[in-house]
């Protein structure tokens, strides 16, 4: 699947067209924004690369389980390495409606990507996210844009981690 970037003069608006395109569940438009040859890491640890990878594997949950699914993406930081390539980090608010397994929610990820300019603006070279967690419980948190932290829930049913067993 080849893509053809819209110029982007700023690698922050990277994730504002992100969450434009996941919210949309606009394939194409999520196309735009890597390169041919990236690389994602999903909360879970998935593995992708390549562009036509990254797009199918997003494509298939986004018709399934995240079919009614929304982001809300606050940048954090941007770090120019060069003029050509930034990383960006942002915190995203995930909420994911009936379509999953479970009852509605929402979760927090920290979701970081490598941005590379060139003469068709800024695309994603390299991303990946991390859920967000209590360390003591292992359950997931959430925190609202604006900091306030909405009250830690388990949402994805697992064996709760015990920090401060195993540092005994």
């Amino acid at each position: 699947m080849e893509a053809v970037a819209r110029t982007t003069s700023d690698p922050a608006e990277l994730s504002r067209r992100f969450e434009a395109a996941w919210n949309s569940h606009d394939m194409t438009a999520f196309a735009e924004l890597f390169e041919p040859d990236a690389t994602f890491v999903t909360r879970f640890g998935h593995y992708w690369r390549g562009r036509d990878e990254i797009v199918s594997c997003h494509a298939e949950i986004h018709s399934t389980i995240y079919k009614d699914c929304s982001i809300s993406n606050c940048v954090q930081d941007v770090d120019f390495i060069r003029d050509d390539i930034a990383i960006v980090h942002l915190r995203s608010v995930v909420s994911v409606g009936r379509a999953t397994a479970t009852v509605p929610q929402q979760f927090a990820v920290e979701f970081a990507y490598i941005a590379t300019r060139s003469a068709n603006g800024w695309r994603i070279r390299a991303a990946q996210n991390v859920a967000i967690a209590n360390a003591e419980t292992g359950e997931s948190r959430v925190e609202r844009q604006s900091g306030q932290r909405l009250p830690d829930r388990n949402l994805h049913p697992q064996p709760a981690l015990r920090m401060r067993e195993m540092l005994r």
